[in-house]
C-alpha cells in the first residue's frame, strides 16, 4: 500500500511536471505563433514592395521603350555630325592646300622682289656714273668749239647713244649680255669724243 500512494505521487509529480512543460510549450508555441504572424506581416510587406516594384520596373520599362526613339534620334544626329564634320575637315585639307600654296607663291614672290632689287641696286650705281658722264660731257661740249660738219655726226650718234641708253635705264632688268655690247660701245664713243676734242684743240 505504501509504494502505491509514492507510485500515485511520482505520477503526479510528472503529471505536474508535463503540465508545466506543456504550458511551457504553450508559452513558446504562442511565442513562435507571435512571430510566425509578425513574419507573415513582414512577408505580406515584402510581397507588397514586390508588386511595387513591379510596376516601377514596368514604369521603368516604358520609360526605357520611350526614352528609345530619343537613343536612336540622337544616334542618327550623331551620324550627320560625323558627315558633317568629315564635310568639314576635307574642307580644312582644301583651305590647307590653298593656304599652303599662297605661301609658296608669297615665298616666290618675296624671292622676286629680292632679285628686282638687286637689280634695282646695281643699275643705281651706273645711273650715278652715266648723270656724272653727261655732265662732264656737257661742260666738255660747252667749252669747246664745234665743227658743224664733223660734230655734226657726233652729235646725232650721241642722241642716238642717249635713246638707248634711256630705254636701257628705264628698263628694271639689265641683263649683262645685252649690256656689255653697249658698253664697249660707249666706251668707243667716249675715246671717239674724247680724239675729236683733242683734235679740236
Amino acid at each position: 500500500m505504501c509504494s502505491e500512494p509514492a507510485l500515485l505521487l511520482e505520477r503526479l509529480s510528472t503529471l505536474i511536471t508535463l503540465i508545466r512543460l506543456l504550458s511551457c510549450m504553450n508559452s513558446l508555441v504562442c511565442q513562435k505563433a507571435c512571430f510566425v504572424g509578425e513574419g507573415f506581416h513582414a512577408l505580406f510587406t515584402f510581397v507588397r514592395f514586390l508588386s511595387s516594384m513591379n510596376s516601377l520596373m514596368y514604369c521603368k520599362v516604358t520609360f526605357t521603350s520611350e526614352t528609345y526613339p530619343t537613343l536612336i534620334t540622337f544616334i542618327k544626329f550623331l551620324c550627320g555630325v560625323n558627315s558633317l564634320m568629315c564635310s568639314k575637315s576635307a574642307f580644312l585639307l582644301k583651305g590647307l592646300s590653298t593656304l599652303t600654296a599662297f605661301v609658296r607663291f608669297l615665298s616666290s614672290m618675296n624671292s622676286f622682289m629680292c632679285s628686282q632689287l638687286r637689280v634695282l641696286l646695281k643699275s643705281f650705281p651706273t645711273l650715278i656714273t652715266f648723270i656724272r658722264l653727261l655732265s662732264s660731257v656737257n661742260s666738255l661740249m660747252c667749252r669747246k668749239p664745234v665743227l658743224p660738219l664733223e660734230s655734226l655726226s657726233t652729235l646725232i650718234t650721241f642722241i642716238r647713244f642717249l635713246s638707248i641708253m634711256n630705254s636701257l635705264m628705264c628698263s628694271k632688268v639689265i641683263v649683262t649680255e645685252e649690256s656689255f655690247p653697249t658698253l664697249i660701245t660707249f666706251i668707243r664713243f667716249l675715246s671717239t669724243v674724247n680724239f675729236l676734242m683733242f683734235q679740236e684743240t
